[in-house]
C-alpha cells in the first residue's frame, strides 16, 4: 500500500510542479505544446533567449527611425518583446507567423502597440506595398527541405530595402547531429541544405556570432542584403 500512495504522490506533485510551472512561464508551455503538435514548424523545444534575441535585433538598434521592420516566424513572441521595448512612434513593425494559435497569443500580447501588426501568413506569400530596412527571421530551416528554404532566402531579398540587414539563427551542431543519424540519401539532402544556406550567406557582405547561452546554442547570422561581397571588398 504504501508504494501505491508513494506513487500516486509523485504524480500529483508532478502534476502539481508542472500546473505551476505553466502559471509562471505560459509561453514556454505553449511553446512546448506547439512543438509536440507540430515539430516541423518549430525549432526548439523552448522559445528563443532573451541574449540570442538582443543579438538578433543588433543591427534594428544600429539604424535610426523611421524603420521597416519584418519579424519572420515570431512564436510566442521572445524576440518580438525586445523589438516592441526599442520601437519608435514612426517605425511601422510586420510580424509573420504560421501557426493560428501563435497568431492569437501574439495580437493579445501585443494589442497595446499601433505599430505592430500580426500576419497569420507564409512570408513566401507576404506582398507588403513597401520594403524593409530589418528582417528577423527564427524560421527552423533546420526542419526544412531545400525546396521550402529556396522560396524564403528569394523572397527575403525581394522584400529587403537596399542595405537592409536580414538576421537569422541557425542552431549551432544542429546539421552536424542529424548527419550523425542520416542514411546516404538523407547525408547528401542535409548537405545541399547546409550548401544553400553558406552560399546565400557568401553571395552577401555576413557577419556571423555565436550565442552559448540558448537552447540549443545558436549561430546569428547578420546578412547585409543589398551588399554582395565583391561590393564590401
Amino acid at each position: 500500500m504504501k508504494i501505491k500512495y508513494i506513487v500516486l504522490w509523485s504524480v500529483f506533485a508532478g502534476l502539481a510542479t508542472a500546473m505551476l510551472y505553466c502559471y509562471i512561464f505560459y509561453d514556454n508551455c505553449v511553446f512546448f505544446a506547439r512543438f509536440v503538435w507540430q515539430p516541423k514548424h518549430t525549432g526548439s523545444v523552448i522559445p528563443t533567449s532573451q541574449t540570442a534575441a538582443m543579438q538578433l535585433i543588433q543591427p534594428m538598434l544600429q539604424k535610426k527611425p523611421p524603420r521597416t521592420i519584418l519579424e519572420v516566424g515570431a512564436g510566442t513572441g521572445p524576440v518580438t518583446q525586445e523589438i516592441v521595448k526599442q520601437l519608435h512612434s514612426d517605425d511601422r513593425f510586420d510580424v509573420l507567423e504560421l501557426d493560428p494559435v501563435l497568431c492569437d497569443l501574439l495580437r493579445e500580447k501585443f494589442k497595446a502597440y499601433t505599430q505592430v501588426v500580426i500576419h497569420c501568413t507564409p512570408v513566401e506569400q507576404w506582398q507588403p506595398a513597401y520594403e524593409y530596412d530589418i528582417i528577423i527571421s527564427t524560421v527552423p530551416f533546420s526542419n526544412l527541405t531545400v525546396e521550402q528554404i529556396k522560396p524564403i532566402l528569394h523572397q527575403f531579398e525581394q522584400l529587403a530595402k537596399p542595405g537592409a540587414v536580414l538576421s537569422y539563427l541557425e542552431y549551432i551542431w544542429g546539421t552536424e547531429l542529424k548527419k550523425l543519424f542520416a542514411q546516404n540519401e538523407q547525408a547528401i539532402t542535409l548537405q545541399e541544405k547546409v550548401d544553400l544556406l553558406k552560399n546565400f550567406r557568401d553571395t552577401h557582405k555576413t557577419k556571423t556570432v555565436s550565442v552559448m547561452t540558448n537552447v540549443p546554442p545558436t549561430y546569428v547570422h547578420h546578412i547585409e542584403i543589398g551588399t554582395s561581397v565583391a561590393q564590401a571588398a
